[in-house]
């Protein structure tokens, strides 16, 4: 179970740090707000880094080429680094 979620440069996320999550988490809002993005940063954040972006662009239907894989980061500039830290009750730290 996820205890903490931070990511910074991701797609529109610059910088977000979301902690205390519980069991079962509720995101709402408008259309385009980023609701995808942060379960998308989570699943990357989750598997092997490489493979999650590449299942992230997959599930989108974009053909996996270079530019495609600019579409992850912010701003479309790839010098963003992209940074995504999972901290877990099972104390399992992901950072990629």
């Amino acid at each position: 179970m996820i205890k903490s979620l931070e990511i910074n440069n991701y797609k529109g996320i610059q910088n977000f740090k979301l902690e205390n999550l519980n069991r079962i988490n509720i995101f709402v809002g408008n259309n385009n707000s980023g609701k995808t993005s942060l379960l998308e940063a989570g699943y990357i954040g989750m598997k092997d880094n490489y493979m999650g972006a590449m299942t992230v662009i997959q599930n989108r239907n974009m053909n996996l080429l270079a530019k495609t894989m600019e579409t992850l980061f912010k701003d479309l500039d790839t010098n963003n680094k992209i940074n995504i830290k999972i901290k877990t009750y099972n104390k399992y730290n992901f950072i990629w």
